[in-house]
């Protein structure tokens, strides 16, 4: 097979022994929505590396590449539970009422010094 430069600088064409262009087949997209999915997609490109259909360079370049997509979708997850956290989280404010402090007992402020609390 020979590989030359089409004028539209967009694709080399391929051609094959009898000189007829190869069109080459699409690639099946991989799914890669979580960290299972990418956890999953390493280990097939392990297995393809193990049983020689892709060279060993080339599979740790894609493992390398893979494990930056899995750590972007650890830190995009971690990301989007502490803004669910911090939206479903009440503020100090709200669970506490106001509170009159010159009408507490010397026993309810020792309550609340040491982090309990006291009921109205």
């Amino acid at each position: 097979m020979k590989a030359v430069k089409s004028s539209k600088k967009q694709r080399a064409e391929v051609f094959d022994e009898k000189g007829q262009i190869i069109t080459p087949t699409p690639s099946k997209k991989i799914d890669l929505h979580d960290a299972h999915a990418i956890r999953r997609e390493m280990g097939q490109v392990y297995r393809d590396m193990r049983n020689g259909r892709i060279e060993t360079q080339e599979g740790t370049r894609l493992v390398y590449v893979l494990d930056m997509l899995r750590k972007a979708n650890d830190s995009a997850v971690l990301q989007n539970q502490a803004q669910a956290a911090a939206v479903d989280m009440p503020t100090v404010i709200e669970l506490v009422a106001p509170v009159d402090f010159k009408r507490l007992t010397d026993e309810e402020l020792h309550i609340i010094a040491a982090g309990g609390v006291v009921a109205s």
